[in-house]
């Protein structure tokens, strides 16, 4: 299930994967600092950053999960409600929090 989900820019999903509502992945970011003299609009405009994400296999995201840029969650991972992940993750583990952080492993 995939309700109100939003899924941008350069990102990777592997099989059997369970997204709760509102789930949201991006693999981009703005920039703000590369040229003073621009306004953040124009900088955004001239460098586009991203950075790809990859979801795992047998992956399980918790409503409202929120994926940074570049993450690879690993498979089997699984993300508690409400959780910003901004790290990779290992196999077979559950992560909750604002940063998330690994609660357990599982296998």
């Amino acid at each position: 299930m995939q309700l109100r989900c939003s899924i941008h820019g350069s990102v990777l999903i592997g099989d059997d994967v369970l997204m709760a509502p509102d789930v949201f992945i991006s693999s981009g970011g703005h920039s703000f600092d590369k040229d003073n003299y621009l306004s953040i609009r124009e900088q955004d405009k001239l460098y586009n950053i991203s950075k790809p994400v990859v979801i795992g296999s047998n992956s399980w995201l918790g409503i409202r999960s929120w994926i940074a840029p570049g993450v690879c969650l690993a498979e089997g991972t699984i993300t508690g409600a409400n959780s910003v992940i901004t790290k990779n993750t290992e196999m077979y583990s559950v992560y909750a929090g604002i940063p998330a952080v690994k609660i357990r492993s599982y296998r």
